[in-house]
């Protein structure tokens, strides 16, 4: 067995440790391989090294600047990094060198679909099958977007597929429970997730996928994960329209008010149900751990973000029910109440960043708001 073949096996089989002391020994005898940096970077990227597997990446580059393969990890790097500007600019640059990989394509894929260029990505992910229509990868990023596009059911054909042809991948495994979970399937896909995790413990996308499931199965639960369905459809553009609706509606109600209108009082109840859907079409996700958190079986399943939102998310609501009560008992403006709500919005996108280097930023920003 060759050494190269022994560590692209090891990467394969997720033996990180292992490979990175083989890459190491091969680098000894030549230091100057553009692929065993590559790789090293593969094997520090499983090993969670993420600072280490640029670094790597980038000595991949520099020993060989025309090298695709060097190219298309170090813009893997970058995405596990979260600095999905970098990653594009690197893909595409490697795609300039072989436009055909799909490898390359399928990379370019996921983050265009990140970029929430999802008909884009789509048309990617495309010509990545069309070059292997077995490419697994790739019919696995395929699910993800049709997701996003809510082609549900083709999204569960794919994700049959993807299981069948690798019944020991975690990853398709988890596609597979998403895809379930949208075809409203939540038994079943809390099945595929469970067996995703069994396959790697350390899976968040099929950790978060079995939280998920478990909501699912409450119909109070799976009313909230359609909504959350349709408003992940919405791009941010049109939720911050939803957002400057609600500041133009009230000076309309407080025109209305001030001409002692007989419709004053409906058009109030029309404010206060508009602002709940703002709020929701931001919040839902935090919302839906607040619930959790009171359920012996998944208040377990959160990481440290989602209970540290789910509190904050819990306090603030609290804070403007007792001063819509309060509007109600005194007359006094719901300004308050109103303002408590909209807190509750960049505290939910900064916590939706919780595992990212942007997350201290929003969080500053939220603070801020409060003087």
């Amino acid at each position: 067995m060759s050494e190269l073949y022994r560590i692209q096996l090891l990467l394969k089989q997720n033996k990180y440790d292992l490979a990175e002391k083989e890459i190491k020994r091969a680098l000894l005898e030549n230091p100057n391989s553009s692929e065993s940096f590559s790789f090293l970077a593969m094997a520090y990227l499983g090993l969670k090294k993420n600072a280490e597997a640029i670094e790597a990446a980038k000595k991949g580059v520099g020993l060989s600047p025309y090298s695709g393969f060097a190219l298309y990890i170090l813009s893997r790097c970058y995405i596990n990094n979260d600095q999905v500007q970098k990653a594009e600019e690197t893909i595409i640059n490697a795609l300039q060198i072989d436009p055909n990989d799909e490898d390359y394509l399928c990379t370019y894929a996921a983050i265009l679909n990140d970029l929430n260029k999802k008909e884009d990505a789509l048309e990617t992910i495309n010509r990545a099958l069309q070059n292997n229509a077995e490419h697994t990868d790739s019919k696995k990023i395929k699910t993800i977007i049709l997701r996003g596009l809510g082609r549900y059911q083709e999204a569960e054909k794919l994700a049959d597929e993807a299981v069948a042809e690798n019944p020991e991948d975690a990853m398709s495994f988890a596609v597979k429970g998403w895809a379930s979970l949208d075809s409203g399937k939540p038994k079943d896909a809390l099945m595929y997730f469970r067996s995703a995790v069994m396959l790697d413990p350390n899976s968040e996308y099929a950790k978060s996928g079995m939280v998920m499931a478990y909501k699912a199965q409450n119909k109070l639960f799976n009313m909230f994960y359609l909504f959350y369905n349709w408003v992940n459809q919405l791009s941010s553009g049109v939720r911050w329209g939803l957002i400057i609706g609600v500041f133009i509606l009230v000076r309309i109600i407080n025109k209305i008010g001030n001409s002692d209108s007989g419709f004053a009082p409906f058009f109030n109840v029309l404010l206060v149900g508009y602002v709940i859907f703002v709020f929701l079409s931001w919040t839902i996700n935090p919302i839906f751990n607040i619930f959790l958190r009171f359920n012996k079986f998944t208040k377990y399943a959160l990481n440290k973000g989602q209970i540290i939102a789910s509190n904050v998310m819990f306090g603030l609501i609290i804070s403007a029910l007792a001063q819509y009560v309060l509007s109600l008992v005194t007359g006094y403006p719901l300004t308050g109440a109103i303002g408590s709500l909209f807190l509750t919005l960049p505290m939910a996108s900064a916590f939706n960043r919780w595992d990212t280097k942007a997350f201290m930023g929003h969080l500053i920003y939220c603070i801020a708001l409060l003087f």
